[in-house]
């Protein structure tokens, strides 16, 4: 017996070692396109003198009701080292789609972030899917863990891998950009366009008619970012551009936004896929927000844009070597970085790969504090 278990246990270290070694993050430090880069975070506006804005829209996947701008605002509220205040204080529906107001309170400024809640609005729709699920596959996810009763189950059978991919990646995920794509989309982009106008506007301008929040936003000087996610990016800038078009003074407000914006901020960037149903030819909300309203450019410099990938991420695209790398109203920064580990030099988990950017402090540290780091980030 001893002959038998002392070699084993002796290779036991060497079996531990390949394991570990097997489950790796190719791009465990951010990886920087153009490098060095030159990223302006949150700090790098901070004023006593005068408040920055950051407005926050999630993407693709069912987000719990204010859980996710709760999350998102603490981590915010951490690296830049606020204090009382950093609590989300206010709530207003526009249909379904909600916007959730909260401040954050440091030495250098204060900072009041605006988020952009639409999961509620695709969720009753996602329920239609949730019969697609088997009794030998994972247990439901998003608005299907919701829902009253037992889960319902297909008398089929189904791999446990790509039953929970099934339920994660398509009936959760990608049924959202389908909904968006129909004719709900323009429901759903109507109602983001009314919590925007007002988050532009400032937490006052709430209860505010949304010609009266497009005149307030208008006078608004204080710098801005957006930090956007995944389908959000879309439609962020489709709720934009539909502003401009739809308000009177929807033109003069757009300026006074796109003039403001110090940064934008996508992660898990799918502009580039979904950009292949426009008309070719045609200049995209993006490409339009970064000209200003008609046209005129007369602004502080090309758009600064970031755009977190993660090269295994199937439904994320950097911005290098698309068409938009080839704008000069646009400045591009694409920073790379792997969201979970790689099993066996072989796999990264679908969803981690896509949901788990605003969960890695170094991507987190340099939306608050830049690349390079500004000198009086907490961070």
């Amino acid at each position: 017996m001893n002959l038998t278990t002392r070699p084993i246990g002796a290779l036991a270290p060497l079996f531990l070692a390949l394991a570990m070694s097997a489950c790796t993050k190719p791009y465990a430090s951010p990886e920087f396109h153009p490098d060095p880069p030159r990223i302006r975070g949150i700090a790098s506006a901070l004023d006593p003198q005068r408040p920055v804005d950051v407005i926050t829209i999630h993407g693709m996947c069912h987000r719990a009701r204010g859980e996710w701008m709760a999350t998102m605002h603490e981590r915010l509220a951490s690296l830049l080292g606020g204090r009382s205040g950093a609590t989300p204080q206010a709530e207003r529906s526009f249909g379904r789609v909600q916007l959730r107001h909260g401040i954050i309170e440091t030495e250098q400024g204060m900072v009041r972030h605006h988020a952009i809640v639409w999961s509620p609005f695709t969720a009753e729709r996602k329920r239609g899917l949730c019969y697609d699920s088997t009794a030998d596959g994972s247990e439901p996810v998003g608005s299907c863990a919701i829902t009253d009763g037992a889960p319902a189950t297909l008398p089929v059978r189904r791999a446990p891998f790509n039953s929970g991919l099934k339920a994660s990646l398509l009936n959760d995920c990608l049924a959202d950009a389908v909904i968006y794509a129909g004719e709900a989309g323009d429901e759903l982009r109507d109602q983001v366009a009314q919590a925007v106008v007002r988050a532009l506007a400032g937490a006052a301008a709430a209860p505010m008619a949304t010609e009266q929040a497009s005149l307030l936003a208008q006078e608004r000087r204080n710098p801005l970012f957006f930090i956007s996610e995944s389908l959000g990016s879309r439609i962020l800038f489709d709720a934009l551009r539909q502003l401009q078009i739809e308000l009177a003074d929807g033109p003069a407000a757009l300026q006074a936004t796109r003039a403001r914006t110090r940064q934008v901020f996508m992660v898990a960037n799918q502009i580039p896929i979904l950009d292949l149903a426009r008309p070719e030819g045609d200049e995209d909300s993006l490409q339009r927000f970064a000209r200003g309203p008609e046209g005129e450019f007369g602004l502080e410099g090309p758009l600064p844009i970031v755009a977190f990938s993660d090269p295994n991420d199937l439904l994320s695209y950097t911005l290098h070597g698309s068409r938009y790398e080839h704008d000069d109203k646009l400045v591009i920064q694409d920073v790379l970085y792997s969201n979970a580990y790689t099993f066996l030099w072989f796999a990264e988990r679908p969803t981690l790969a896509h949901t788990a950017y605003l969960e890695q402090p170094p991507l987190l540290e340099i939306i608050a504090c830049g690349s390079p780091k500004e000198p009086d980030c907490p961070r």
